[in-house]
């Protein structure tokens, strides 16, 4: 087996497991029998991601973007279903999902009809990609301030931000491999977002743990 092949295995089980997660917050979801309290831009964020890198990774001709763009398009597009169905106010993620859908079919639409060149299609579609993964990674640390503000990173999952980094660093090795820039640069940006969420986590984790400690006077 040649290293790419074992980085793009490695990568694509450790993605599935990270898509897996959703689980966590569908359960959340019927527990509470809503979803209002769950926030829908990280499952619409990561859902147009898979849609846009399954699109590149068939005109790459590349199995593993593939395969694991086409479990998270499935796995997301389920997660959506429920948060839909749970949620008592749906105009605003109607927006939202009109307008991420309305991007989706702008790009595909141009990439196919709109560019003759496969170079360039491929080439565009890549930066589109890169900057949807960038977004993506970066949509947790939206809590950032809310982590410093309460001194205390209890909203954060430690598994998540594991998961992230983990994720991030294979694909990003992959990418390095097989010298595709698109693959490489904003997953080695997931790192560096992953390794930045990590370090909130045991920053304020330490502080509030010694804030318990303190004895009232």
């Amino acid at each position: 087996m040649q290293p790419s092949d074992y980085f793009a295995w490695m990568a694509t089980l450790s993605t599935i497991g990270l898509y897996l997660t959703g689980i966590q917050t569908c359960n959340k979801i019927f527990k509470n029998g809503s979803s209002s309290n769950v926030p829908y831009f990280p499952i619409l964020a990561c859902l147009t991601s898979c849609t846009l890198w399954l699109k590149y990774g068939m005109l790459l001709q590349d199995k593993a973007l593939t395969i694991v763009n086409v479990i998270g398009v499935v796995l997301e597009s389920i997660y959506a279903v429920i948060y839909y169905v749970h949620l008592s106010n749906k105009s605003s993620i109607n927006r939202m999902t009109l307008y991420a859908g309305a991007f989706i079919l702008s790009v595909l639409a141009y990439v196919k009809y709109g560019i003759s060149s496969y170079d360039v299609a491929l080439n565009l579609l890549g930066i589109i990609c890169s900057l949807t993964t960038i977004i993506m990674y970066g949509s947790p640390l939206a809590s950032a301030l809310k982590v410093i503000r309460n001194n205390s990173s209890e909203s954060m999952q430690l598994s998540l931000c594991l998961a992230n980094a983990l994720v991030s660093f294979e694909w990003g090795a992959y990418g390095y491999i097989i010298g595709n820039q698109f693959v490489m640069i904003p997953n080695t940006i997931g790192v560096v977002l992953g390794v930045l969420q990590l370090v909130l986590f045991f920053r304020y984790r330490v502080e509030s743990s010694k804030t318990d400690k303190q004895i009232p006077i």
